[in-house]
């Protein structure tokens, strides 16, 4: 899977700086394209995140993965936010999140009773 997003980033990378006739326009605007060692860490954080995350499933029970997984998506969530803003967000979106960290909560206190 690394392999195949490499060759692909790569290609486009190549397409990008090879060059072009008069009149034609690269395949990949260069402004929007990230450069080369991002995508690369991109990529291999998440294969190492996949991979790490069939070593967890295997220590766990599969409600609590699916608890873990719920805050680790809302964490993602957050410090994205936190990372690259956007707009704020909205009440729902604050709902949403209460009721993550509530439910994660609850299954906490329940598991150790």
């Amino acid at each position: 899977m690394v392999g195949i997003a490499f060759v692909i980033m790569a290609t486009l990378s190549f397409f990008q700086t090879a060059t072009v006739q008069k009149g034609s326009r690269p395949l990949v605007p260069k402004k929007e394209q990230p450069p080369i060692w991002l995508a690369s860490g991109a990529v291999l954080s998440y294969h190492v995140e996949y991979v790490m995350s069939f070593m967890f499933v295997k220590l766990v029970s599969q409600v609590s993965f699916g608890a873990f997984d719920a805050l680790r998506r809302l964490c993602i969530i957050i410090a994205g936010h936190f990372m690259f803003g956007g707009p704020a967000f909205s009440a729902l979106n604050l709902m949403g999140m209460a009721l993550a960290l509530t439910g994660a909560l609850c299954y906490s206190i329940a598991s150790h009773t």
